[in-house]
């Protein structure tokens, strides 16, 4: 799973929880490193089964935009939305945007694992 937020704290959480639940996770500070390592991993062969993406990166590319490019580039990106503002239109409806899901932040290992659960990953 690859996992984009720009608090290296939060990425450090996620990937507690996500390694909790059955995940390898590689988390990312910046969209551009995002596009970086989805990329080589596809070159190399491999793909990540699932993207958590940041909608805000503090004077950077968001999760949005991440995702526009990728899709331009591949066909089966599973990714999920998150944000601590919940007021970002993404969250109410990710599929007009080109997500699976989406997740507010803060959120608990019962709820990411239930929102994997929804798209067809492991859940809790």
């Amino acid at each position: 799973m690859l996992f984009l937020d720009d608090e290296p704290s939060i990425i450090k959480m996620a990937e507690s929880i996500l390694r909790s639940i059955g995940y390898e996770v590689r988390g990312v500070l910046s969209g551009a490193e995002a596009l970086k390592v989805y990329r080589e991993r596809r070159e190399a062969g491999e793909k990540f089964d699932f993207l958590i993406l940041d909608l805000t990166i503090k004077g950077g590319m968001g999760g949005q935009e991440v995702l526009e490019i990728l899709n331009r580039e591949f066909t089966d990106i599973k990714a999920i939305a998150t944000s601590g503002y919940s007021s970002d239109p993404v969250l109410a409806d990710p599929s007009r945007y080109g997500f699976k899901a989406a997740i507010k932040k803060p959120y608990t290992r019962n709820e990411i694992g239930a929102v994997l659960g929804s798209i067809g990953g492991c859940d809790v």
